[in-house]
């Protein structure tokens, strides 16, 4: 079982094509996940199963030439492939269908961010999928084909956010069985902007309790939870603009791919990443709002550290200096010769420093122990008269 990739490892990780290789050179990662290939041909009387979902490479030679066979017989084929392991799979497919190595290259390369590209046979899209589990977001990429009469779906990882798609089309539920394959292509498009929200819920969660605990007892590392956070917002930041590009490239469509029936489903799909857009703008400031609040709250009680360290020093300086004085220890003071000398020198002490708290008080710079439930206690008495 692989071991999955976390943080900076997967960013810093690049294509397995040596540098300065022929472009469309294709090369698999040797930490893909395994692949499985799934293939629906359906029609609006009809539909069949060609490959089940659980076949791996060692059936490939057999089930390539049944895939051929299916194309122009039914209306939609839906090839699926979940993992990238497979490079021989993918190769095959892409000649049986026509799809440019250029293509294929960007598909094994996982670190695209969303994009559009219209081709003579075909039209493709990288997509990026979300998730956020144990306070970790994640995101994978999911590669699109659809051209006359198939669509083509690469998954970095599996595609099981997609079984409610599969679904309709088995059960023949909504119109996904009576239309062209660019509906099809708007149904998986739509599967994974909708699956944009939990994580957006779980974000916003996640601020909402920071904020509780910004205005009870945060912890020493609630700033570096706050800044996690806010990174995964600007990484959903970045996944969703260019998705939001995706969606009205295919509404304004000039080639004849996307049908008139489409396009209305496009754009209220198009209204669900608006929104995301929206709740995502609103996280992001949030999330800086909390970072200026603690910020703030830590300059407050540094404040209120040096307000009370400046008094203690204040009350202090009068009683140094007078310590200082009948510490110098002459001969011709007569104070030291008294009796009463010393008890008279710690009561003046006494009283300087009395008098100076007393002014402190009194002028609202210091608060003594029980001082506000008085004040609140006289407030009530005066309403009351």
């Amino acid at each position: 079982m692989r071991r999955p990739e976390l943080g900076f490892r997967k960013l810093l990780r690049f294509p397995s094509a040596p540098p300065g290789s022929t472009p469309g050179t294709l090369a698999a990662d040797p930490l893909a996940a395994r692949s499985y290939l799934s293939v629906l041909a359906y029609g609006p009387q009809s539909v069949d199963i060609v490959v089940d979902a659980n076949a791996t490479a060692s059936s490939m030679g057999a089930v390539l030439p049944r895939i051929k066979a299916t194309l122009g017989t039914a209306p939609v084929v839906w090839i699926n492939v979940d993992g990238l392991a497979d490079l021989a799979l993918i190769e095959g497919l892409g000649e049986m269908l026509g799809i440019d190595r250029l293509g294929l290259e960007d598909v094994l390369n996982t670190r695209h961010r969303p994009k559009f590209e219209s081709h003579d046979g075909y039209e493709f899209a990288i997509l990026r999928t979300a998730s956020y589990e144990k306070h970790r977001f994640e995101t994978h990429q999911v590669s699109l084909f659809f051209g006359a009469g198939f669509v083509l779906t690469f998954h970095e990882q599996g595609s099981t956010y997609l079984e409610p798609v599969r679904d309709r089309i088995l059960k023949n539920r909504g119109k996904i069985r009576k239309l062209a394959p660019d509906y099809l292509a708007y149904a998986i498009l739509d599967c994974c902007v909708d699956h944009y929200f939990p994580p957006l819920s779980s974000l916003a969660t996640r601020l909402a309790e920071y904020d509780d605990e910004l205005f009870t007892n945060p912890c020493e590392d609630f700033i570096q939870r706050v800044r996690e956070t806010r990174g995964d917002l600007v990484t959903f930041h970045g996944i969703i603009l260019p998705t939001r590009d995706i969606v009205n490239r295919l509404i304004t469509e000039q080639r004849g791919r996307i049908t008139g029936a489409t396009r209305p489903f496009l754009r209220d799909c198009l209204d669900h990443v608006l929104q995301v857009i929206d709740h995502l703008d609103s996280l992001r400031a949030s999330s800086s709002d909390l970072m200026n609040h603690h910020h703030t709250q830590m300059a407050q009680r540094l404040n209120e550290t040096m307000k009370v360290l400046t008094i203690i020093s204040t009350i202090f300086i009068p009683l140094t200096f007078i310590t200082s004085i009948y510490g110098m220890n002459f001969d011709y003071m007569p104070e030291l010769r008294k009796t009463w000398g010393y008890p008279a020198v710690l009561g003046g002490m006494f009283l300087a420093g009395s008098f100076m708290l007393g002014f402190f008080v009194k002028m609202g710079w210091i608060r003594l122990p029980g001082a506000s439930g008085r004040r609140a206690r006289l407030a009530a008495a005066r309403q009351e008269r």
